[in-house]
């Protein structure tokens, strides 16, 4: 299981399985108080299954979740980099693909989605972003 992700060189998360309650990657970053875990400089996450993932949303907001405590944010400054998805499955029982925040630039391409009965709906907004300087979305394959 992989549950937080934070280094400051590259990392590749790649043709993985994950069933999890909560956030299955989830990337943090301290700069508010304890200052315990760095920034993502680049993240490439493709050919991974996503399966019924943050059904429990005190545990994640997202199968997805890129979310460092910041103090303040500011124009054209951004706390992790770049981060890649693409060419995997999603499966969910909701909408939720992306909740992410303070970073420059997202790509989420050539992805495909499917709608499941695993659990209740808990939302309805398939991306949530705050503060993302560059965002490519592609459409995906989707039953939702």
């Amino acid at each position: 299981m992989l549950k937080s992700v934070t280094a400051g060189g590259n990392i590749r998360i790649h043709k993985n399985y994950f069933h999890i309650s909560g956030a299955a990657v989830l990337i943090e970053g301290d700069s508010k108080d304890w200052f315990e875990s760095g920034a993502v400089n680049r993240l490439e996450i493709s050919e991974n299954i996503f399966d019924n993932c943050a059904y429990i949303p005190a545990w994640g907001k997202a199968p997805i979740q890129v979310s460092p405590s910041a103090k303040k944010l500011e124009a054209g400054s951004y706390y992790h980099k770049f981060m890649s998805i693409t060419h995997n499955i999603f499966r969910c029982f909701d909408r939720r693909l992306l909740w992410i925040k303070n970073i420059e630039q997202v790509i989420f391409t050539d992805n495909r989605v499917e709608l499941t009965k695993a659990y209740k709906p808990v939302s309805q907004n398939r991306f949530v972003t705050e503060h993302v300087g560059e965002l490519t979305l592609q459409d995906t394959e989707s039953g939702i």
